[in-house]
């Protein structure tokens, strides 16, 4: 809102002057915290168009869905994440006065309505009012309050209101999103009269069928919705699918028909499984066994007889069998329970002795066995409704079960257990069943064997037992897997470019300089990779340690073959992902961040399988890998990895690439049951037609690389009529700085980090291009040698670097006279990697560019005009290279 509408909407609310001053210092202040990832929660920022910020999130299955409804809710005119704390006070059960701060999830102004919002799972909330009920508790109508918050909120004229999983609906958020991009666009009166006249005449049709009887797009169809001409009841059914989505004229028309129409008669499905019931030809069997594509059926007679399971379908599928659901059970309870005990043995067992007793199997056996088993049948007929039963036999209640130990002493050694050996101090078993033995003989009981002890021990072993002797952290292998059923989508998303996973590693090679042949060490891989395909959409090979620089070069990378990038970018809590200028990158692009929680790699288990792939299918088979070194006291002077190392970085960038799209992305995944790239393939085709493929393109030109660019440290620099801006120890100079109207103005700039030369300042509505002051000392210089250039050279001054100046002019010649080690060698690793940016250039002129189509739009806000008078004409387009085999080296 602006100030006008703000004042006009705090007049209508009739807000008291406190609680005006409280919204007006929320909506001018940052978020009081920043969220994290701890546990199990996966965090995030949410890139709001409706704030023009990025909103925090901490729970992606409940504050991510309420922030979908709070972002595409009309009524919604503003909200905030993390506002001030507010002041708690209540007394405890104990009589205990209880006083704290704390943070609210959100502040929402609504049209008629401001307060607090706090998103908490129903459990959590039950768990608090079971410890505070004067903090937390239900009101008359069900619905969870929290009376000291509002206390504190009605005086202001606020209102403070717990939301829990129950309240948020995770349909309706789905489709909302769906829908924003629809909203602001027009349909053709044409399609929405003969939509309207269709769906008067056949209301509650399916989505699927209206668009084939009108032979309209998708897109078509959410844009009817969207605008309201057409109504779909958003909180039960997803758009996306068409075939359950019933369309109406209006909510009036879909309340009628849904009060009216009489429910459809259900489907009679037969279920191949021991005990149901089944008519053949006029006669009813009962399922007895389904094993080894034999269905067993037994008839009211006690009759067995067997067929194939293909003879069964085609039965089934003619009507010749069909299913009886109304048939009672003489007992269904213990006809149940003995089915669920039976094993397939026992199953087996009945059908052999079926075989006996009918005369299909000769067997020599005692006519009192036969005696028995027939009288078996007669006596499970009567009892359970079945004779078949009444041979199963009664094997599987053999042994004594019966704990054979005093129940006190099972009891003491169960809290043995506990307080020994669940312990940080992982004793062994043999050393606590030795204590345990010493603690019975001091009170005089007979103590148990070491194998009862141990058996003991290994019935108590999981996840917990791991937890208590080696941490979460050791246990997590062992945790039970956790599936959300409140997330917006799959969990790995609905179409590509859905959802996309960015981590580095440091791969398993040494690699050597161009020029010298000198070991550079291990590069350090960075990916980002579509979690709905697993395809590689963008990699970086760098030596330098995850940073900044890796991000934007990986995005970039995304952006040049794709044309854009995932709507959800999937990270750790890494710092380079918490920067401001990744975060403003992400931002600016509409894509949304989930951080996940640290150190349970299964959240990001897309990403490190396809790390554990490459190195073993790649890494691991070139000269000069590291794999030796994992046991280090094999390693010699012949086998040293340095010694043998012969890779160079932009030899093994051409030959990584290679394997990511020619061979990696052909081979069938184990869990797609098809290659990457043919996933990706179908998964474009079908997204797009079901919405979920974002059809805004981002053009990689030379707008977008400067917006790619990180900005000045302190977000703008002032600018000096005659030295131009300074960008740490470097100067930069345009002759627009010459003017009266830039001198002391303060303009947003943006330095390549990777070659300190150039510049790009904001001037006059464009940006121009910069040049250093010291142009032959930072051509070809990186941030960091810059940065370790002026480490070793206070560390040269000692005690004296204090009370001098640092400037680019000593700088620079101590760059030219240096034999730093460390900044030698970072040199000749910016050397390479400069090496590897030209060769990516290269590949990504050749590859095919995806012209956007006519209904496509184009991002044009990265389309800043740019002064390129100083930029080299682009090169022709060279030619495709030929195919590389990849394991050709080998």
């Amino acid at each position: 809102m602006t100030p006008i509408e703000f004042e006009a909407w705090a007049v209508a609310q009739n807000l008291s002057p406190a609680g005006r001053a409280v919204v007006e210092r929320i909506r001018t202040s940052p978020p009081s915290r920043r969220v994290n990832s701890s546990g199990g929660n996966v965090s995030g920022t949410f890139s709001s168009s409706k704030m023009g910020v990025t909103i925090q999130f901490e729970s992606h299955t409940l504050e991510l869905p309420l922030i979908h409804l709070l972002e595409y809710d009309d009524d919604v005119l503003e909200y905030y994440d993390q506002p001030e704390a507010i002041p708690f006070s209540y007394t405890r059960p104990d009589g205990r006065k209880i006083g704290f701060n704390s943070v609210p999830d959100f502040f929402v102004l609504k049209r008629h309505w401001a307060g607090w919002i706090e998103a908490k799972p129903s459990s959590k909330l039950e768990e608090i009012c079971l410890k505070a009920p004067a903090r937390i508790s239900k009101d008359r109508d069900g619905r969870w309050t929290c009376p000291p918050a509002v206390t504190y909120a009605k005086p202001l004229g606020l209102d403070f209101v717990l939301v829990t999983d129950n309240d948020v609906n995770p349909t309706l958020a789905g489709n909302l999103e769906l829908l924003s991009r629809y909203r602001s666009e027009k349909c053709a009166s044409a399609l929405i009269l003969q939509a309207q006249c269709l769906v008067g005449d056949h209301p509650g049709i399916a989505l699927r069928d209206l668009m084939d009887v009108l032979e309209c797009a998708r897109e078509d169809m959410f844009r009817l919705i969207a605008t309201q001409c057409l109504y779909v009841d958003l909180f039960s059914h997803r758009l996306s699918h068409t075939q359950d989505a019933q369309v109406f004229v209006s909510v009036r028309q879909a309340r009628s028909w849904t009060s009216s129409a009489t429910p459809l008669p259900g489907i009679n499905l037969i279920r191949v499984e021991p005990g149901n019931m089944i008519e053949w030809n006029g006669t009813k069997h009962r399922i007895v066994n389904a094993h080894n594509g034999l269905v067993s059926l037994e008839a009211l007679d006690g009759s067995i007889q067997e067929i194939r399971e293909d003879a069964f379908s085609g039965l089934v599928v003619k009507g010749r069998i069909k299913p009886i659901s109304s048939e009672p059970s003489p007992a269904p309870s213990s006809q149940a329970k003995l089915l669920k005990n039976l094993s397939p043995t026992d199953l087996e067992r009945i059908t052999a002795r079926q075989k006996i007793l009918s005369g299909e199997i000769k067997a020599k056996l005692a006519p009192s066995t036969l005696y028995r088993w027939k009288a078996a049948q007669r006596e499970s007929a009567m009892t359970h409704g079945s004779s078949a039963l009444g041979l199963a036999g009664k094997q599987h209640l053999r042994g004594n079960r019966k704990k054979k130990l005093p129940a006190y002493l099972y009891e003491e050694m169960q809290n043995f257990i506990k307080d020994h050996f669940e312990t940080l101090t992982a004793k062994s078993a043999h050393a606590v069943y030795l204590l345990f033995r010493n603690h019975c003989i001091e009170k005089g009981i007979k103590p148990p064997s070491d194998p009862t002890f141990r058996a003991a021990i290994k019935v108590r072993s999981g996840h917990n037992q791991k937890k208590s002797r080696e941490g979460h952290r050791g246990a997590y292998a062992t945790k039970e897997f956790s599936y959300d059923t409140l997330d917006l989508s799959s969990r790995h998303g609905d179409a590509p470019f859905h959802i996309g996973h960015v981590d580095h590693t440091e791969i398993d090679l040494e690699a050597v300089d161009e020029e010298t042949g000198q070991c550079l060490g291990r590069a350090w891989l960075t990916v980002l990779i579509d979690a709905y395909s697993r395809r590689v959409l963008a990699f970086v090979l760098t030596f330098d340690p995850p940073s900044y620089r890796s991000c934007m070069l990986v995005i970039r990378h995304c952006v040049a073959r794709h044309g854009r990038i995932p709507k959800f970018i999937v990270l750790d809590g890494g710092p380079e992902f918490k920067s401001g200028y990744f975060e403003g990158l992400l931002a600016m692009m509409e894509c949304h961040k989930k951080v996940r929680p640290p150190a349970q790699p299964r959240f990001g288990a897309v990403l490190e399988r396809l790390f554990g792939t490459t190195t073993t299918q790649f890494f691991h088979n070139l000269r000069g890998n590291t794999k030796l070194t994992k046991r280090s006291r094999t390693v010699t002077k012949q086998t040293d990895p340095k010694r043998l190392a012969v890779w160079t970085l932009r030899e093994l960038f051409c030959r990584l690439e290679e394997y990511f799209f020619n061979v990696y992305d052909c081979l069938s995944h184990t869990t797609l049951l098809r290659s990457p790239r043919e996933a990706f393939v179908a998964g474009m085709k079908e997204g797009a037609s079901r919405g979920f493929v974002q059809r805004q393109l981002i053009p990689y030109d030379e707008g977008f690389r400067i917006l790619t660019l990180p900005g000045a440290p302190r977000g703008s620099c002032k600018v000096h009529p005659t030295k131009g801006v300074q960008v740490g120890y470097v100067r930069y100079w345009n002759d627009l700085f010459r003017g009266a109207e830039a001198h002391g103005k303060k303009i947003s700039v943006r330095y390549d980090p990777l070659d300190l030369s150039t510049a790009y300042a904001y001037v006059k509505t464009q940006w121009v291009l910069c040049r250093s002051w010291d142009w032959s000392i930072t051509t070809g210089t990186s941030e960091k040698e810059l940065r370790l250039a002026s480490i070793a050279y206070r560390q040269r001054l000692g005690e004296h670097a204090k009370s001098r100046t640092l400037n680019m002019n000593k700088l620079g010649a101590f760059l030219k006279e240096t034999s730093d080690h460390e900044v030698l060698l970072q040199r000749r690793r910016d050397r390479a990697l400069a090496g590897v940016l030209e060769e990516a250039d290269t590949m990504i002129q050749i590859l095919p560019v995806e012209a956007p189509s006519s209904e496509a739009s184009v991002v044009s806000s990265m389309n800043a005009p740019v002064d390129s008078s100083d930029r080299n004409s682009a090169p022709e387009t060279p030619p495709a290279r030929p195919f590389i085999e990849p394991y050709e080296e080998l």
